[in-house]
């Protein structure tokens, strides 16, 4: 037996799309032949999962509409299956999810208590760039299906004396790839606030942290299904390519459409037709390679379930350095369980959701590029609100992850950087010893291994220099 968790959902997002009298299911398979109904569900139900099933005794969470609830009812009742509400109207939850306008100018209009729309965020992160040009640099590093700009921020704050003479590591944080996740954005946007504003905190890791990396930002990865998911459909997952949409987080280009991915277009997984087809994909592993010198920490922000997920999600094997990255993972969950009360269970994707996906921006950043520490982030919560995570835990959410970020990152060592670089170096991947399909095709490949040797060289002249 197992047990299913109803939610009445009345909900309605601006002019478009409205969830009235849809429920929001809970349920937890108990064995095989349990994990196969919930599987099933999406040709028998027609639902939307908000968590989708793996293996058994993982929740899978659901929406599904009033016209197909009795059918459902009647299936389950002849299983003997239990219902419990835990929510009776999703759509209150989703009014509580206010969206704020931004004063041009007036940068302290721009909080953490609502979400933002993208033009906010947009001419907020303009606005930043103005104030502080020395620090801020807006990059704009494509545009999406509909022609939407794709930004990133490049925050390099004043040198600390250690940084002087060298490379600083850099990091790139991933967020809104999703356009249903709304917290990614905000836990985005509010790490860029935070570093850029690290000398007037009461942190004194966060002011050591903050000068140590040049810091990457790419807020909203997703710009049409955020905007999309705003105006049109609440739970609007894909991106807006020919109306049906592509999971950009299928659609990088590693054993694409091999584990997780989806073939019809219906489906919220939907890989697309071929590795980097969308230009939001694309750009996004631009900017990864562009960066790759020095490139120590890629973090995709996804919601929800509070896990941080390990490359990688295709296989149920520990790969490379996977126990050095989860000492610092674990770390990270530490310090958010002690400080904060929020649990995050630390593995790969099956260990954590259950199931395996390929095509994913965090295994091609870490297997192309070799970064050293790569995670996704699933951020609150366990399936409460889910994507309805009303705005007071906005705030909350992004001062207890960027303080456990603290705890993820391995401060740089000045006399390792040689070392790292060398060994990074020698790890390159051979396309003819690969059985991964890299974007990378082998001119890209020898390019980069060049730079690399011009960056090694750069290093041994400044180490030289030191001792001489």
């Amino acid at each position: 037996m197992y047990y299913i968790t109803t939610i009445l959902a009345i909900a309605s997002v601006c002019d478009g799309l409205t969830y009235r009298n849809y429920a929001l299911l809970h349920g937890m398979p108990r064995n095989d032949r349990e994990l196969k109904f919930f599987n099933d569900m999406v040709k028998l139900y027609n639902v939307t999962y908000w968590r989708r099933p793996g293996k058994v005794m993982r929740p899978v969470e659901f929406t599904i509409s009033p016209y197909n609830y009795g059918e459902l009812m009647i299936d389950t009742y002849r299983t003997k299956i239990r219902f419990r509400t835990i929510m009776e109207d999703v759509q209150s939850a989703f009014d509580e999810q206010t969206i704020k306008h931004y004063f041009r100018h007036h940068l302290d209009s721009f909080n953490w208590d609502n979400y933002h729309s993208l033009d906010d965020i947009y001419t907020w992160l303009k606005d930043l760039s103005g104030a502080h040009p020395e620090e801020v640099q807006l990059l704009h590093i494509g545009k999406s299906f509909e022609n939407r700009d794709i930004f990133a921020v490049k925050l390099k704050l004043n040198k600390i004396k250690i940084c002087k003479k060298r490379h600083r590591p850099k990091i790139i944080i991933e967020g809104g790839s999703h356009g249903r996740e709304w917290i990614s954005p905000a836990v985005v946007t509010y790490m860029i606030h935070a570093l850029l504003n690290a000398n007037n905190s009461n942190s004194e890791e966060l002011k050591l942290v903050a000068p140590m990396y040049d810091w990457f930002f790419v807020p909203v990865m997703n710009p049409d299904g955020y905007v999309y998911s705003q105006t049109q459909d609440r739970l609007w997952k894909k991106n807006r390519r020919g109306g049906y949409g592509v999971d950009l987080n299928r659609n990088f280009g590693i054993l694409f459409g091999k584990q997780g991915a989806k073939t019809d277009k219906r489906d919220d997984e939907y890989c697309g037709k071929e590795p980097f087809s969308e230009p939001e994909s694309a750009a996004m592993a631009t900017l990864a390679r562009d960066n790759s010198f020095s490139l120590d920490y890629y973090l995709s922000f996804h919601a929800y379930g509070q896990y941080i997920i390990l490359p990688y999600s295709f296989s149920k094997m520990y790969e490379d350095n996977y126990n050095s990255t989860k000492k610092l993972a674990d770390m990270m969950a530490q310090k958010l369980f002690t400080k904060y009360q929020v649990q995050y269970k630390v593995g790969t994707n099956f260990d954590t959701q259950g199931y395996l996906a390929s095509g994913v921006s965090a295994d091609w950043v870490k297997r192309a590029i070799n970064v050293t520490h790569v995670a996704t982030i699933m951020l609150p919560d366990t399936g409460v609100f889910g994507f309805a995570l009303p705005t007071n835990q906005i705030l909350p959410t992004c001062q207890a992850i960027l303080d456990g970020l603290l705890a993820f990152l391995d401060p740089p060592n000045p006399e390792d950087l040689l070392n790292r670089e060398v060994r990074r170096l020698g790890d390159i991947p051979k396309e003819e010893d690969s059985i991964f399909e890299f974007y990378d095709d082998s001119a890209t490949l020898e390019n980069y291994a060049s730079s690399r040797i011009l960056f090694v060289c750069n290093v041994i002249v400044y180490m030289f220099s030191r001792f001489l």
